[in-house]
Order: structure tokens, then sequence, then C-alpha cells
């Protein structure tokens, strides 16, 4: 019996010769390929070391050049902390003020960019000098003209105080020239005789003191409610402290005795007005705030002070409020207001100020533009 050999299988059968080939030109790529790339890599990261080395000498000269006005050598900064180490990939080469990184192979060479740093930095340390000294020049004639700006308002300010007194003051008089004042004998004896004196206010304001000199030809004077001092043959009768105001167009009456003989009832004797006039330099005011009610609105109260010698029956203030919107006055009348100030009096009873006194119950308010302790400028102009 004959055996036939059984058929060759796939599975069985080898790779032929184009195959092998085939898988051998691909696997060559392939190496070429990865050999390519990893040198690539390589090359890149050659070059940023490089780069990276150059940017460190670099930083490492400008902090030399700003400490000590010049670049260096390698050593030089590795001696001052500024490199760790001299480089193994670059050389620096120092020329006047420049310096060069060149590599160590010399094939590139690398020239710092901001190697023109010591001359900028020379250049304006010689034009510092003249540039200090204009100001220096400038500031004199400045100083200078400071007094000069000073001394203007300063001559302007004098006339203008010394004008404002003068004005008021005239018509301030509390019994001016021309009152009816009057002494009368009411009825006598042989050695003397009873008196009422009678002054009348004709001012236009009412009047807080008075004084008048009675022509008593000699006779000795002495009164009631009234003070009485002699000079020479006449007597100077002034009010007590009662009886010093006087309205306008009203009079008051106080009495006396005079002594000697020849006196007759309905004998009149003359008299004159001598009352002394207030000082206007010796009444001073302020106007200060005094309470804050909400973010900067709140009051300010008014305080006139009378110095002088002479009670003061009536009295005329202006303050300079300036932005701030101040009103609602009370125990003062609005005399004038603008802008920017206001011109307060106080004429009524409750306005008297006596000698050495002071009033405070005239004030105002505003709603905005108060701080506590804020003092607004305030200027007596009148005061009777």
């Amino acid at each position: 019996m004959t055996t036939q050999p059984s058929p060759t299988t796939s599975s069985d059968r080898g790779f032929s010769l184009i195959e092998m080939l085939v898988v051998i030109t691909v696997l060559g790529i392939l190496a070429t390929i990865v050999v390519f790339a990893v040198r690539g890599g390589s090359d890149d990261a050659q070059a940023a070391t490089i780069a990276a080395d150059e940017r460190t000498i670099e930083t490492a000269q400008e902090a030399y050049a700003a400490q000590f006005g010049h670049y260096a050598e390698e050593d030089e900064l590795v001696s001052a902390g500024l490199l760790r180490e001299a480089s193994e990939l670059h050389d620096v080469v120092v020329e006047n003020t420049t310096y060069r990184v060149v590599r160590a192979d010399g094939s590139t060479t690398t020239v710092a960019s901001s190697t023109t740093a010591v001359p900028v930095t020379t250049a304006p340390t010689t034009t510092a000098a003249p540039t200090t000294a204009a100001p220096t020049t400038t500031a004199a004639p400045t100083t200078t003209a400071a007094p000069t700006t000073t001394a203007a308002p300063t001559t302007t300010a004098a006339p203008a105080t010394t004008a404002a007194p003068t004005t008021t003051v005239a018509p301030a008089k509390p019994v001016p020239a021309g009152t009816a004042c009057v002494l009368t004998v009411t009825d006598a004896w042989s050695s003397g005789a009873n008196v009422t004196l009678k002054v009348t206010n004709d001012s236009d304001r009412r009047v807080s003191t008075w004084a008048v000199e009675v022509d008593t030809k000699g006779y000795a004077l002495r009164t009631w409610n009234a003070t009485a001092v002699a000079s020479g043959t006449s007597t100077i009768v002034s009010n007590a402290r009662h009886n010093g105001t006087i309205a306008v167009g009203a009079a008051i009456t106080t009495g006396g005795q005079l002594s000697g003989s020849g006196l007759s009832a309905g004998q009149t004797f003359s008299c004159t007005d001598v009352t002394p006039e207030p000082d206007l330099d010796a009444v001073t005011c302020s106007l200060d705030t005094t309470s804050i009610w909400w973010k900067d609105s709140g009051a300010v109260s008014l305080t006139v002070t009378n110095k002088g010698t002479v009670d003061l029956a009536s009295w005329k203030v202006r303050i300079t409020t300036g932005e701030v919107p101040l009103g609602g006055w009370h125990n003062a009348t609005v005399a004038a207001s603008d802008a920017t100030s206001v011109t307060l009096s106080g004429d009524d009873w409750d306005a008297f100020i006596p000698a050495g006194g002071s009033y405070t119950k005239a004030g105002g308010q505003s709603n905005s533009g108060l701080t506590i302790g804020q003092s607004f400028p305030c200027t007596v102009i009148e005061a009777n």
C-alpha cells in the first residue's frame, strides 16, 4: 500500500525572502528616526544649557558693575560670590568698559546686552551736579519773594484795620453830644437844696452807660443812685450799676442835694456829655464749632468778650464763614451776609456785656463742613 505525503499547511510555512527584507527595511527606518530624535533633543538641551550659562554670567557682571563700577573677569566674579565657579562652557573677556562672553570652543561670541552700563552710569553722575546747582540758585529768589508777598498784605491790612474803628467809634458814642441833660433844683433852703438830674438818650441806639459833667458852679453835689465826683467848679456824675441802660428816646432821673446858700427852686444847671467811649480794640469775638450732630453737621457758638472798662449795650461782629453754609442764628440779628461772611449784631437788652464780661448766648448751625474745635475768623466792627 502506497502512502501519500500530507500537504504542507500555511501555519508551517516560514517567512519568505521578500517579507524578511520588508521587515528589515522598516526596522532600519525606525532606528534612523530614533537616532535623529535623540540627537536633536540632546542638541536642544545643550543649547539651553549654554544659554542659561550665558545669562548667569551676564547677571553676575551687571551685579558686579552696579557694586564696583566696572566689569570683572570670571575669577573676580567667583571671589565676589556672584558665581559659584568658573564656567566650563564660556570664557569672559573684559575690554575697557565692555565685556564679551565667549564659548569655550571659540565658535560663538555673545556680547552682553548692557555693555554700556558703566558709561551710562558715569554720564548722569556728571549731569547731576549742575542739575542740583540750578534749583539751589532758583531757591534763593523764591525765599526772597516770600517776604515780599507777605509785606504787601501787611501794608494793606494796617489801614483797613485802622479805618474800621475810626469810622465805627465816632457814631457809637453812648450819649452823643446834644443829649438832653439837666440838673434842676426842686426845693431849697438857706444852706442847700434838693435836686433832680435828668439824662435823656437822644441817640439812635440804646446806651449801657453814661456820664455827664454838671456845671455846679462850686456847689458840692451829692447824688442818689449815681456816682458824683467833684472836678473844679463842676461835678462828674455817672450811672450806678443798675441804671446805666437807657433806651432810645427814654430818660432816667436821679436825685441828690446841693450844699450852699443862694439856691432857689426851679434853678437849673447845665451839663455836658463826658461818657467814655468803648475801646473797640478791647472787644474780641470768636465763633467755634461746639457740637457735631451727624457727620459734618452741627452747631457753632459765638463769644463776644468786653475787656474794656466801659459796659456795652450793643455790638456788631463780622464772621468769615468761607464755604461752610452757616445759618439758623439765634440770640443775634443778621445785619448783613454774603457767600463767604455774615455780620451779626446784638442790640437788645439781652446783648448787654459789662466791662470785663462776655456774651455767649448767640450761635448758629450748619448741615455740612463742620469739625469739632473748628474756629471761624471773627472781627468786632462796632461796640457801643
